[in-house]
């Protein structure tokens, strides 16, 4: 029937929502608005009704009070008890951000909530809100002028004001909370800030920062401890100075029988995705002949990555390694297991960027091609999102590595992200010519020299599937 539920001891039925309201996040949650939406209206006695949606890849709602006239006040009692809500559930379930409208949520006749007309609401609401300025500095309490007296944290206030720019941001801002900071947000912002102010936020810094001012401190903190020598290109550099003997067995050479067993496991996996569908790949001739280099493809389906391996060949798979999301694979022992035959590396965007961007390092400066998602997890809508910065700091301190753009039709219409099963569909894998960094810099935009680059190579992926649309249309 496509609905949602699960049974309890008793063996009674309770229902969940539907397969098509699913929001699938960006690493690879599934979430049932209907469910969230009951928990919050539970919560809050100032909730009359909430309709939870996903806006670029993150949970925000449209909230609509009970009688009161004073919208501030009301969203203030609002914010402290979801603040209360989100310590009992997953991270991944909390919200980032809510607006508060006095109009009814649009339903249908049988009091279900119009989804896509929700998203058109929230984009009004938001067109409608005024911009709220970051906190002037003379405003603040002495303490925290005080602890902007050091050139360090001041440097990080201008940079967190030029990013959360209309967030109201003020020192006693939660980092979550208020400025919807979840993992993959604290891997790009930590990049940015050791790139920029040259000052490394560790794994502990994520865990015990809650406020802003907690962050300044910690800048603060680590600059006094480190006296800021520290190499902002050091896990990229020397990768084995910050991965430890556990995280370097990830980048060994796969064992001769892993070798012998995963060429059965090869075969079945080619017979089903061509015969399924009739996945092929256009422009191998363009890979270079040489170690090392990046694949760089689109991420739309849990099918992009068979469809690469069936694409690229068994020789060629044998030498790869690939980047993925920890979350996804290395969680479960029968996952990780599995990981060995495919060379996959962990990214783990909860550590901060330090490992993640080592890894990708090892594998390269060890002479290994690396296939990376730039994206950082799969189009909810099958268009081609922003490509984050970490695999640009990477390319960075390796300018002879080429990069070889990649996109992936098909895929979608297989398998999107808010299906359960896949359906017949066939699946092109075209493959671009290869760039240089300096090329993919050259034609991009952006303030730095990796933004450059990552833009750069979302142009070339952009142009190969406008190239695969029209090849389409000539068939």
């Amino acid at each position: 029937t496509g609905d949602l539920g699960w049974f309890d001891a008793d063996g009674f039925l309770h229902l969940q929502g539907r397969v098509s309201t699913m929001l699938v996040l960006e690493g690879g949650e599934n979430v049932a608005p209907e469910t969230l939406e009951e928990r919050y209206e539970r919560c809050c006695p100032d909730i009359r009704e909430i309709g939870v949606l996903q806006v670029k890849g993150k949970l925000v709602a449209v909230i609509v009070p009970h009688d009161g006239h004073d919208d501030a006040a009301v969203a203030e009692r609002v914010k402290q008890a979801l603040q209360a809500v989100r310590e009992q559930i997953p991270s991944y379930q909390r919200l980032a951000e809510f607006k508060i409208d006095r109009n009814e949520l649009p339903r249908t006749r049988l009091g279900k909530i119009r989804r896509h007309v929700l998203r058109e609401r929230y984009e009004v609401i938001g067109s409608e809100q005024v911009r709220r300025e970051p906190m002037a500095i003379p405003d603040m309490s002495a303490d925290d002028q005080a602890l902007l007296d050091d050139p360090q944290a001041h440097a990080l206030w201008d940079l967190l004001a030029e990013r959360y720019a209309d967030k109201g941001l003020r020192p006693e801002s939660r980092l979550e909370a208020d400025l919807a900071i979840d993992s993959m947000e604290w891997v790009e912002l930590s990049t940015a800030v050791e790139h920029r102010l040259k000052i490394p936020l560790g794994d502990e810094v994520m865990e015990e920062a809650v406020t802003v001012h907690d962050l300044l401190e910690a800048a603060v903190n680590t600059t006094a401890r480190t006296g800021n020598r520290r190499d902002p290109w050091l896990a990229i550099r020397q990768p084995e100075a910050v991965l430890t003997p556990q995280e370097l067995r990830w980048i060994r050479p796969r064992a001769a029988w892993i070798t012998f067993f995963g060429s059965f496991l090869y075969a079945l996996h080619q017979a089903v995705m061509r015969g399924v569908f009739r996945t092929r790949a256009v422009g191998l001739d363009h890979l270079p002949a040489a170690h090392p280099y990046v694949l760089a493809p689109n991420h739309v389906s849990f099918l992009d990555v068979p469809a690469l391996i069936a694409g690229l060949g068994l020789g060629r798979v044998r030498a790869f390694y690939w980047a993925a999301l920890s979350q996804l694979l290395f969680q479960k022992r029968g996952w990780r297991w599995l990981t060995r035959f495919g060379q996959v590396v962990p990214v783990d965007p909860r550590r901060g960027p330090i490992a993640s961007l080592a890894f990708g390092a090892a594998v390269l400066k060890r002479g290994s091609p690396i296939i990376w998602f730039p994206e950082g997890g799969r189009s909810l809508d099958g268009t081609l999102q922003s490509f984050r910065p970490g695999l640009g700091l990477i390319l960075h301190e390796f300018p002879q590595v080429p990069v070889v753009p990649v996109y992936i039709a098909g895929a979608y219409e297989a398998l999107p992200p808010q299906a359960r099963w896949p359906r017949r569909h066939p699946i092109t894998v075209h493959i671009g010519k290869p760039l240089l960094p300096a090329e993919l810099e050259a034609n991009g935009e952006g303030d730095s020299a990796h933004l450059r680059m990552m833009d750069g190579l979302r142009k070339a992926v952009a142009a190969l599937s406008e190239n695969a649309g029209q090849h389409k249309e000539q068939k």
